[in-house]
């Protein structure tokens, strides 16, 4: 198996510009016209046995990369550094007829009151391609990270039976005291599991890994200023969740 790429200690953090070029606050000289939208955010993908051959040749199964950026996060035993600094969760209605999902959602919502979300709430079955009973409606935590060295943001999404392990990430967060998600430093790492079919995949285990860096936090609260506008965001490499584990047959996840 071979595992091409740039590594995360490969990739250098952003450069400091010689002392003779100013550096600007707000909207920067020869930018006056870029939006939020123009902006997209990587999406962390944790390959699976049912991701294509080409990418499971690159990176392996069980490892964490960054596809759009030819990037190798950790292989199936190691782990990464990341400090979260935006939360939401991502509703998304599919299309039951398109089995492989090429087709655009039906319908996307961030609203945790919204339509969507008490659909989702509410357990709402259809009928796929197969004739099988599905979930009308997916869900999935998502954390905006700064992930080691790395110069950009990067998605990590939680999703199906990775559901809970988002959920887990979350509560760390939460319980450390009255502090910004961005206070702290948490470590991610690949974990194998099976479901009740024996079909074995993937998930994404969370463990407390200290407080950020005076460095580390100063780049995550300024990050968190630009991101603050989640309905804006753009996520390259969003079609992940065709690829994710086998479905279990325990049925949905909790919320």
């Amino acid at each position: 198996m071979r595992k091409t790429g740039t590594t995360g200690s490969e990739l250098a953090a952003r450069e400091e510009a010689p002392g003779y070029i100013e550096k600007q606050e707000g909207v920067r000289s020869g930018f006056e016209d870029m939006q939020a939208n123009d902006l997209v955010t990587p999406m962390a993908v944790l390959v699976q046995k049912a991701h294509k051959e080409e990418l499971i040749d690159q990176y392996g199964v069980g490892s964490i990369a960054i596809p759009t950026s030819d990037l190798l996060l950790c292989d199936k035993e190691g782990s990464i550094t990341v400090v979260p600094v935006k939360h939401y969760v991502d509703y998304v209605e599919w299309d039951p007829t398109d089995a492989t999902r090429t087709k655009p959602p039906l319908a996307r919502s961030m609203d945790r009151n919204g339509a969507l979300a008490a659909r989702f709430n509410a357990g709402e079955k259809v009928r796929n391609a197969e004739d099988k009973e599905i979930f009308a409606v997916t869900a999935s935590h998502r954390f905006i990270c700064l992930v080691g060295n790395l110069p950009f943001p990067v998605m990590f999404a939680f999703r199906r039976t990775s559901f809970k392990h988002g959920k887990a990430f979350l509560n760390l967060a939460f319980y450390r005291g009255d502090y910004p998600l961005y206070a702290g430093k948490y470590a991610v790492k690949p974990l194998k599991q099976a479901n009740p079919a024996g079909q074995d995949y993937y998930v994404m285990q969370v463990a407390n890994a200290g407080w950020a860096d005076e460095a580390e936090y100063q780049r995550a609260k300024l990050l968190h200023e630009k991101v603050k506008d989640i309905a804006k965001l753009v996520v390259l490499g969003d079609d992940e969740e065709r690829h994710e584990e086998p479905a279990s047959p325990a049925g949905r996840p909790e919320i």
